[in-house]
């Protein structure tokens, strides 16, 4: 899952990169610069679809992954309660969804692959550096195995499964993990009617 994570990863940042270089984020233009990203350039809507469902996969397989730390997490994640007003507000950039929303929105949304990719190399460094635990505490140093050919058949296997999915996904139905709300210009004073407070 590791590797299939990183892979996703990269072609998160790769393809990000490329749709920034089009995206104008500016109230008035995002909506439309969208679209000229679909329909004028090039390879641009499968770059784009590439991005939208490989941010779901990527979500989907780091749940998967993360599973077995699942209660360390959400003890982490129940201390922001206190502090939600505080940053909802810093979030939005004002006392509601405006244009610094949108600036932060796209601004956090490159900043967060990066931190991600900082926290994934700490990551690979301290797995190579202690090697993986296991659930009995036992030391395994004398039990290591060599990466290749082991280890890289072993998730060149799933990598290929992946590829597939998304290829799937991109060619079958881009959308199919996306919202119908994505195609509507966004305005302030209407919410979508599907969005209520819970």
């Amino acid at each position: 899952m590791g590797f299939i994570l990183g892979m996703c990863l990269t072609l998160q940042i790769i393809t990000g990169i490329i749709l920034s270089i089009n995206y104008v984020s500016q109230v008035e233009l995002s909506f439309d610069s969208v679209i000229h990203i679909i329909r004028d350039v090039e390879i641009g809507a499968i770059t784009r679809y590439t991005h939208i469902n490989g941010a779901s996969l990527f979500f989907i397989i780091m749940f998967i992954h993360i599973g077995r730390g699942a209660t360390v997490i959400t003890s982490i994640i129940s201390a922001i309660p206190y502090v939600g007003k505080r940053v909802t507000q810093w979030v939005w950039g004002n006392f509601s969804v405006s244009q610094p929303t949108l600036n932060r929105f796209f601004s956090l949304h490159y900043l967060i692959p990066i931190i991600i990719m900082l926290m994934v190399i700490i990551h690979l460094i301290l797995l190579h550096q202690k090697g993986s635990s296991n659930p009995t505490g036992t030391v395994t140093n004398y039990d290591k195995m060599k990466f290749f050919p082991y280890f890289l058949v072993k998730d060149i296997i799933p990598l290929i499964i992946a590829t597939i999915i998304i290829v799937a996904l991109i060619s079958t139905d881009p959308n199919n993990l996306g919202d119908v709300e994505n195609f509507n210009k966004a305005r302030i004073s209407t919410t979508p009617p599907h969005i209520q407070p819970e």
